[in-house]
């Protein structure tokens, strides 16, 4: 749920205009869409009225790739490091490590979680 959408301009014709959309909603602008197509109907006084079909797509997958792992100097050391990029989603982007950590790790496997603006995202 991330787009808005306002009714088509309307002009001329005899005021007030009414309004109704696909999803049911009678306001000029419908806020908080999901993915989809959306049709507006515009109507005047008289009876009079245009139709408007709007689409609202939803942004890439969210996906994380690794791009950078620094192994530790020795099996008991804590001198690992490991980088995640983010793509696709909605930015800003939040990627969180168990601790806090990206750095001075020990050896073993690592898992973060990862999300968009929208809270959409994955570990």
């Amino acid at each position: 749920n991330y787009q808005r959408l306002r009714a088509p301009a309307t002009s001329g014709g005899t005021l007030p205009y009414t309004y109704l959309w696909s999803n049911g909603a009678t306001s000029q602008t419908i806020n908080n869409l999901g993915a989809g197509t959306y049709t507006a109907t515009a109507t005047d006084a008289a009876g009079c009225s245009i139709t408007q079909s709007a689409i609202v797509g939803q942004p890439p997958v969210l996906e994380a790739t690794i791009i950078h792992v620094q192994n530790v100097l020795c099996p008991q050391d804590t001198t690992g490091l490991a980088q995640i990029a983010a793509s696709g989603g909605t930015e800003p982007f939040a990627i969180t490590w168990p601790g806090g950590n990206t750095s001075n790790l020990g050896v073993g496997f690592r898992f973060c979680a990862h999300h968009d603006h929208q809270h959409r995202g994955s570990q």
